[in-house]
């Protein structure tokens, strides 16, 4: 059995990005302030369309050339960012750059904490002590912005979508933290940080990152809600 304060994984980067949205309603976040467009103007046009439907089979005529027909409550679902995002003030993923800057909490050294492996088990759950699982936050130390488990348990969905080479290679100085495009593509993959519960400690570092597609949940990635404050 799960236990209630351990992390949520195997959440896609869609319903981490929904979830986002319906946080920003159920705080009373104005939708213009949203980060994500959805399809649900167009769920709602099919929910009436539907609904038309049904009423005319109720008519003999009707029904005697038509089918059944179903009304199929679904959510709405993220189909862009919205423009502008990061100055919205609803709730979003993180950026690339706010994690790491998270993760870090000012240090210069590949880890928090420094650069020891041997520390690690104090800080981060891992494939040497996590047991291939998920582990209650707050059971470790946190790092100096307080925060817990910025490195391992579960991997963290940011923003953006991730190309080595567009945004890493070659590059020495630092890199903006500026917006990516709107649209997304189901088989370019988004941005994950800060390691999990089955990585070796080699992969528990401020600066690693990975990838995946944002359709597939994986059990050792959840997300971190953010917000921009203005």
């Amino acid at each position: 059995m799960v236990h209630p304060t351990c992390p949520i994984g195997g959440v896609t980067w869609y319903q981490a990005a929904a979830y986002c949205n319906w946080l920003s309603k159920q705080e009373g976040i104005p939708e213009d302030q949203w980060c994500y467009e959805t399809n649900a103007q167009r769920l709602s046009r099919e929910t009436a369309s539907v609904t038309v439907m049904l009423l005319l089979q109720r008519h003999p005529l009707a029904a005697a050339g038509s089918s059944s027909y179903f009304v199929v409550d679904r959510q709405p679902e993220v189909t862009a960012l919205r423009k502008n995002y990061l100055s919205l003030t609803g709730y979003r993923l993180p950026t690339e750059a706010e994690v790491e800057y998270a993760t870090r909490a000012g240090a210069l050294t590949s880890r928090y904490y420094g650069e020891t492996e041997e520390l690690l088990p104090k800080y981060a759950w891992y494939f040497r002590n996590s047991r291939e699982k998920t582990r209650p936050v707050g059971g470790l130390k946190p790092n100096d912005l307080g925060l817990f488990d910025t490195l391992g348990n579960v991997f963290t969905w940011c923003q953006e979508r991730e190309s080595f080479k567009d945004n890493l290679q070659g590059k020495t100085e630092d890199i903006e933290d500026k917006e990516d495009t709107c649209s997304i593509n189901d088989e370019e993959g988004r941005v994950l940080r800060g390691g999990s519960f089955h990585y070796l400690a080699s992969g528990l570092r401020c600066a690693s990152r990975y990838r995946y597609v944002p359709t597939v949940p994986l059990p050792y990635v959840g997300f971190r809600p953010a917000r921009t404050y203005r």
